[in-house]
């Protein structure tokens, strides 16, 4: 179990945030609109595959503190992990940057 200042939503937020940010950068070097409003592009992805963002979390729940009755993780979309937790390399593979390297 993870403890501290920084976990979950408070991590995973702004590293969701810079891997969308760099995406943008992929396309604008392309000479391609950013992704916008991304929500269509990421639901629509759902609808066809359960794991196209990375790994669909099914397991947990969110039954803690304040929240006792809570929600339970299942498969696709559910209220406590959303989507799942995305990877790089899928997020750029549905905004069309897949073969595209990362320079730092």
């Amino acid at each position: 179990v993870a403890t501290g200042p920084l976990t979950g939503t408070s991590a995973a937020t702004p590293t969701f945030a810079g891997m969308i940010s760099v995406i943008n950068d992929m396309l604008v070097a392309k000479g391609k609109p950013t992704v916008g409003f991304i929500n269509p592009t990421l639901y629509a992805a759902a609808g066809a595959d359960k794991s196209f963002l990375g790994f669909d979390v099914t397991t947990g729940n969110n039954k803690a503190g304040g929240c006792p009755a809570g929600f339970d993780a299942a498969e696709g979309w559910d209220p406590v992990t959303g989507l799942g937790t995305p990877t790089f390399e899928k997020l750029k593979a549905i905004f069309g940057v897949a073969e595209d390297a990362v320079v730092v």
